[in-house]
């Protein structure tokens, strides 16, 4: 998590007319509020941000394709308990990184959810290339 920062602060500097100053402190106060295993949840979330989407498919369909993979991944190696995943993946809502699917669908059973704007912005800063830790 300390290279993390690293990377957002240099990150930030080398980007900071573009970012300004507020912004890299809502990202580090983001990244300090995030415990690794919530940050470990967002990045097995995000490996299936490529799953093919067709064109008629709303976020809960397109989720369904890969939802339970993703549950069996975070219980397994995160430890987390299947009975325990959606209230861990709630409590990832605070940091603006995830949010819960909202709406009216049909077979909605709850507890899933997609990243952000925010989750995108804050993985540019601390994965840009060109930074070792």
């Amino acid at each position: 998590k300390i290279k993390m920062f690293a990377r957002l602060l240099k990150n930030s500097v080398d980007e900071i007319t573009a970012t300004g100053v507020d912004e890299y402190e809502e990202f580090a106060g983001v990244l300090d509020d995030l415990h690794y295993r919530e940050i470990q949840a967002l990045n097995i979330l995000d490996e299936y941000s490529d799953t093919p989407r067709d064109s008629e498919q709303n976020d809960l369909q397109w989720m369904n394709l890969f939802w339970n993979e993703f549950e069996n991944r975070i219980s397994n190696q995160l430890n987390i308990p299947q009975d325990e995943i959606d209230a861990f993946m709630n409590r990832i809502v605070r940091t603006g990184c995830y949010e819960t699917l909202t709406g009216m669908y049909w077979d909605y059973k709850g507890g899933q959810g997609k990243l952000t704007p925010t989750y995108r912005r804050l993985k540019k800063f601390i994965m840009k290339e060109g930074f070792d830790t």
